[in-house]
């Protein structure tokens, strides 16, 4: 409900999902755009969750992750193999590790391993990362939307 609460402030609409994805092939999407360029990965992630969100992409479709990749001005060739080999391994490691640090939801925020989740947390971010000078920020979602 807060992601339809931040989206309708901003005359966006968010649909729920209507399963539960495996979003293991867009994520190595992600991996392979990373590789490539910063620009790529944002073009690349824009799209990704426009359209997840939208209900316009499917996330479990190698293909459609493939052409999105391509949109987004990636270098597709060896995609598949990678999505089969070495970006599944690294996906995989990446979760597993994750997981072991309790990390499980997202937003998750680590910085000097201090741990913040969600989105509201955003002030604590701000504030550790400009190096914790002056009183340490309460939960503020009025901050959160103006930022």
């Amino acid at each position: 409900m807060d992601a339809r609460r931040y989206a309708s402030l901003r005359g966006l609409t968010l649909r729920g999902t209507q399963k539960i994805w495996d979003s293991s092939i867009a994520a190595i999407g992600m991996l392979w755009a990373r590789q490539q360029h910063p620009d790529i990965l944002k073009g690349y992630t824009d799209r990704v969750y426009s359209r997840f969100w939208q209900r316009q992409l499917d996330i479990e479709d190698p293909q459609v992750i493939g052409a999105l990749l391509a949109e987004a001005g990636a270098d597709v060739g060896g995609f598949p193999v990678y999505l089969a080999g070495a970006g599944r391994d690294e996906h995989d490691q990446l979760q597993e590790r994750i997981l072991d640090l309790g990390y499980f939801g997202v937003p998750t925020y680590v910085i000097d391993d201090e741990v913040y989740f969600g989105r509201e947390q955003l002030p604590r971010v701000r504030w550790h990362l400009a190096g914790g000078t002056g009183p340490f920020p309460d939960v503020a979602y009025d901050t959160v939307l103006n930022s």
